[in-house]
């Protein structure tokens, strides 16, 4: 009967290790998860802060080329005006040499 009853506890200790075990592994995983997700969301939130920072740069870029596009369009019109007005006959002045 003693040896049954050792036998039965021994069953029992080692059910309850094996169940701790299994928790503290399964605890252990979802910590693992929650940590590779938190790496992942992070990842993707420097991913998104950088693409939205190259994207700004990108843009103002942009910007700036169009400036600099349109005052050299304008300065471009402004010469041709210019050599436009060099170019043009001086009208004669009827001179009184009286």
């Amino acid at each position: 009967m003693e040896l049954h009853w050792l036998v039965h506890h021994q069953r029992l200790l080692a059910c309850h290790l094996c169940q701790h075990q299994r928790a503290f592994q399964h605890q252990r995983a979802f910590q693992h998860q929650r940590a590779s997700q938190h790496q992942r969301a992070s990842q993707h939130q420097r991913a998104s802060q950088h693409q939205r920072a190259f994207q700004h740069q990108r843009a103002s870029q942009h910007q700036r080329a169009s400036q600099h596009q349109r005052a050299f369009r304008q300065q471009h019109r402004l010469v041709l005006r210019s050599l436009e007005l060099d170019s043009r006959p001086v009208p004669l002045r009827p001179t009184n040499n009286r």
